[in-house]
């Protein structure tokens, strides 16, 4: 008898945050907004299979803890929710959708984020085959708040420093608290960065970060009730902004855009 065997490589797809598509399967959406109470405690996420074989998927959801540095760490979610069906298997070219409902406390005292995490399960091959199979995990965000509730950033700190990338010819590094009981994201805002530095030049010089910017450059920015996130935005070279300014200010402006 021959003995072969299968390796699985697992590819890790974050969303923390972007609209995913890989070759095996498209996600969408990938994120939610929902509340713990009333019509909004649940949603529905379509599953795409691109591939020419069948796509065996699973769906699990995680608790979701994002550090000052927006490092993740996931624990099990327990029963907070209902994913339906929670397994299955999609033919080639088609679509499945599954049903997410919270069935944690509806009364919660401040937001709760958490992550759906899309498996592609691996298959057996027949017996006289061997080789790599590639699997993906996609997360989608989940953000489950308090009805009624509403949220607000602070700058914490804000001062420009000398860039790695070629892209770019300084970051802004931003520290920004969120002190509400609701989660906030960074890129419902707009930032005005203005310079201060009366050394360098006699006029303030000004840059407009929109919020469809902000998303592409750090992603949704999640930053949970009463924590505080620090962010590295790379700045346009044309911003005129750049390291030798010692005294900017930021200015956060609530204007969330169609992306």
């Amino acid at each position: 008898m021959h003995s072969f065997r299968i390796t699985y490589l697992l590819v890790v797809c974050a969303s923390i945050f972007f609209s995913l598509h890989v070759h095996a399967m498209n996600v969408q959406p990938m994120n939610f907004e929902l509340e713990s109470a009333g019509s909004a405690t649940s949603s529905t996420i379509s599953v795409t299979n691109d591939a020419e074989n069948q796509l065996p998927v699973e769906l699990v959801v995680e608790r979701l803890h994002l550090d000052v540095n927006g490092l993740p760490t996931n624990v099990e979610a327990g029963e907070d929710w209902l994913v339906f069906p929670p397994q299955s298997v999609i033919a080639p070219g088609k679509r499945q959708n599954f049903r997410i409902q919270w069935l944690g406390d509806p009364d919660l005292e401040e937001s709760q984020s958490y992550q759906l995490v899309v498996k592609q399960v691996p298959v057996n091959l027949p017996d006289n085959e061997s080789g790599i199979q590639i699997v993906y995990n996609i997360r989608v965000l989940i953000n489950v708040a308090p009805p009624g509730l509403s949220s607000h950033l602070e700058v914490q700190s804000a001062k420009v420093t000398p860039s790695s990338s070629n892209s770019s010819n300084a970051n802004l590094s931003l520290q920004v608290r969120n002190p509400t009981k609701k989660h906030a994201l960074l890129s419902d805002y707009s930032l005005f960065v203005s310079n201060l530095d009366e050394n360098v030049q006699t006029e303030p010089q000004g840059l407009t970060i929109t919020s469809g910017e902000l998303f592409q450059l750090v992603g949704m920015g999640l930053v949970q009730p009463g924590k505080t996130r620090k962010f590295e935005i790379p700045l346009r070279e044309t911003s005129g902004i750049n390291e030798s300014h010692e005294k900017i200010t930021v200015e956060l402006n609530k204007s969330r855009l169609i992306r």
